[in-house]
């Protein structure tokens, strides 16, 4: 092969990987606001102290839950009485501290 051969395969080479190696920064920006608006990390929820297997809901879904389950305002606020632990992993006894702790409030 020619020395010339050589520079326009290089030349090519660098063309391609430049065009094909970025993207519209608006299609970046929507996909950072979809992570944004909705978080569906799902945990798995325990009661009773964290020794009792509850499921495997969002925090929104498990605070829903709880409300539902106790009739009064439960949030993370730790202010009250603890009724659900969210951990990330699941398994008893837990091997990491919890993620979230629900309170009810009375």
């Amino acid at each position: 092969m020619k020395p010339l051969s050589f520079c326009w395969v290089a030349c090519a080479t660098l063309f391609f990987v430049l065009c094909t190696s970025f993207s519209s920064g608006k299609k970046m920006l929507l996909l950072k606001q979809d992570r944004s608006t909705a978080d569906n990390t799902h945990y798995y929820w325990y009661t009773n102290g964290g020794t009792v297997y509850d499921g495997w809901y969002t925090l929104e879904d498990e605070e829903i839950r709880m409300e539902n389950l106790y009739g009064a305002d439960v949030d993370t606020s730790p202010s009250s009485t603890i009724v659900a632990a969210g951990y990330s992993l699941k398994g008893y006894p837990h091997q990491i501290w919890a993620s979230y702790f629900l309170y009810v409030h009375y």
